[in-house]
């Protein structure tokens, strides 16, 4: 045998002797640190506000015929579908 097989042959064996870490008992972990902010309400608001404005103005293109009339069902203002 190679001096270099026994030296792995031997590192193995300590390893395999070696008792394994205890593991502590199960916790829930907690999160001490503050959330980061990184809008204020107002900001949220104004994008919420502009999102709304948007999606009234120029809509949605729909393309499932079902799922048109799921919007139409729900008191959407639809137009009648395009074959494309």
């Amino acid at each position: 045998m190679t001096a270099a097989r026994s030296r792995r042959r031997n590192s193995r064996d300590r390893r395999s002797r070696t008792p394994p870490l205890e593991q502590g008992p199960w916790q829930a972990i907690q999160n001490t640190f503050v959330p980061v902010e990184l809008l204020s309400a107002d900001q949220i608001e104004s994008i919420h506000e502009a999102s709304l404005s948007i999606l009234e103005t120029l809509g949605i293109e729909v393309m499932n015929e079902r799922a048109c009339d799921l919007f139409a069902a729900a008191g959407a203002h639809t137009s009648p579908p395009t074959h494309w």
